[in-house]
């Protein structure tokens, strides 16, 4: 009988652990798609804004909608950077990755505040390839720390804070930024190498 009970608070213990882990997955899978909702969602304002002619007569009412839907796209892109480093331990750099993310989906919200296009105009854009890099950066790190410990308050707040600041506003874009890594900047990518007449329409 003893045996008997041992095993099964052994399985009772199996079947809550899995359960739990396969709860997460599909908490996961639910942030997971929202990121993908709120990419998509970028590109259909920044293509519509990009078209809009301030000779249309219904230009101001446009503009404001469009930086709505600007801003929700945003608002998605900050709730999943705050699951990320609230659930999973992420190092520094991820931290500041995760940032620069966070600036490059701010900066459609900003051209269209000053009433500006946003003018990525080529498939080897900087800031274009920039953000679609950091884009499957975020998409990975959801995917790939299924199983990831938890980060203490404190060291998550490190990490918010980091992924929020500042620093990193004026040159998101950039491979690497100095006060991160010692690799040159220079560094290639498959992107780069691409023919430059590849525009975007």
């Amino acid at each position: 009988m003893l045996t008997l009970g041992a095993g099964w608070l052994v399985g009772q213990f199996i079947a809550y652990r899995w359960a739990i882990r396969q709860k997460k997955r599909e908490l996961l899978l639910v942030a997971t798609n929202q990121l993908y909702a709120a990419y998509g969602e970028f590109f259909v304002v920044w293509k519509l804004w990009n078209l809009l002619g301030k000779s249309d007569s219904s230009y101001a009412d446009r503009r404001w909608q469009l930086l709505q839907q600007a801003a929700h796209a945003e608002a998605s892109a900050e709730s999943i950077l705050l699951k990320i480093v609230t659930e999973f331990s992420v190092s520094g750099h991820e931290a500041q990755d995760l940032g620069r993310f966070r600036q490059a989906f701010q900066s459609l919200r900003r051209a269209i505040r000053k009433d500006e296009k946003l003018d990525w105009h080529s498939a080897q854009h900087p800031q274009y390839v920039a953000f679609k890099q950091l884009s499957c950066r975020v998409a990975c790190l959801l995917q790939s720390r299924q199983d990831s410990k938890a980060p203490d308050w404190r060291k998550a707040a490190m990490n918010h804070l980091l992924a929020t600041s500042h620093v990193s506003q004026s040159n998101w874009w950039k491979t690497e930024s100095p006060d991160v890594s010692n690799q040159s900047p220079s560094s290639s990518t498959p992107a780069a190498n691409h023919s430059s007449s590849d525009t975007l329409e």
